[in-house]
């Protein structure tokens, strides 16, 4: 009896080292997928996606080609399925929009990075779609409501900009904008040639366990490294504090500027200067923290609740505020 019961737990004890040894080496592969600096990840996307559309002020400029439906992260590591992306003849995730506003509809512009755009999650569920839901659902008073998303992954406050100039057509009553710490310190025109430059360095010499993601990531800290070196971050700080104030001379109507919570204070308070240099612009930062209640991805993106938490609350302060027609 005692010889059955030391089998027993000696097999046990295999079993549950076989089993740790299988998630260390889950672990390790998923590890050399991506690199992680503290909780962040860098994920990149694929060139092919995008297209360059230069200006002679913006000369690395880019749009998300029409009707692509991959290259925006979708092998990212842990996700369990691969999100549905719907790019439009415009360049624009989501459906098609005529650029004439019908005289009963609402229309909404939301501008940003890879967290307007909702990298990583199907379009019916990043922020601008879900909040489109919730005002055609809740607001009984014969409009339609339409948010038209400008958010594209990697924009800065210029890009971001540059994007409603080129859609201006489609004249919104009202913008959103989410802006967070870095978009005020990665001015893509310095940034973008100098990241690739240094991508293409690293990939021709990198070492057989040195992955894409790594490359990436190596990339991009070598060229704000750089960059830092040269000008200093209050050059590019000021650079795109300059460009939020000139977003003024392209759009006088309705503004809405937020940010999340955790949001430094020295940015925070770029935005709120912003917002008291004209009327009809406003500001929120007490989106629910989606970060505290684990709603996102390793690289910090929010998840589908994530997003749905984000739209719900601006679903609240517009409608409180009475910043939309919703009755």
């Amino acid at each position: 009896m005692g010889t059955i019961k030391t089998k027993f737990i000696v097999v046990s004890v295999i079993i549950l080292i076989l089993e740790i040894i299988l998630l260390s080496l889950i672990w390790i592969s998923i590890s050399r997928k991506i690199k992680v600096l503290g909780n962040k990840v860098e994920i990149p996307l694929a060139r092919e996606s995008f297209t360059l559309n230069p200006t002679d002020n913006l000369q690395y400029f880019y749009e998300p080609k029409a009707y692509q439906k991959k290259g925006f992260g979708e092998d990212a590591p842990w996700l369990t399925e691969k999100p549905e992306y719907n790019i439009n003849s415009e360049g624009i995730r989501g459906l098609e929009y005529s650029q004439e506003k019908l005289p009963e509809t609402f229309r909404i512009m939301t501008l940003g990075d890879s967290f307007t755009f909702g990298l990583f999650v199907n379009t019916p569920s990043n922020y601008p779609s879900q909040l489109e839901q919730l005002l055609n659902q809740n607001c009984h008073d014969n409009r339609q409501f339409e948010v038209i998303n400008l958010g594209v992954p990697g924009y800065d406050i210029r890009y971001a900009a540059e994007s409603f100039v080129r859609k201006k057509t489609y004249n919104p009553d009202l913008i959103l904008w989410l802006l967070q710490a870095n978009d005020f310190y990665t001015p893509n025109e310095l940034f973008r040639p100098k990241r690739n430059s240094y991508f293409n360095q690293i990939e021709q010499n990198k070492s057989d366990n040195l992955t894409s993601f790594q490359i990436w990531r190596e990339a991009k800290d070598k060229a704000l490294e750089e960059l830092n070196n040269i000008f200093g971050q209050e050059k590019f700080i000021q650079y795109e504090t300059d460009s939020l104030y000139e977003f003024n001379k392209y759009y006088s109507g309705n503004l809405l500027v937020f940010t999340f919570p955790g949001t430094p204070n020295e940015y925070k308070s770029i935005m709120k200067k912003f917002v008291s240099s004209r009327a009809g612009i406003f500001y929120f930062d007490e989106v629910r923290n989606i970060y505290n209640l684990g709603l996102k991805f390793p690289d910090g993106h929010p998840t589908t609740e994530g997003y749905k938490i984000i739209a719900e609350d601006l679903f609240n302060y517009l409608t409180t505020n009475k910043i939309i027609p919703c009755n």
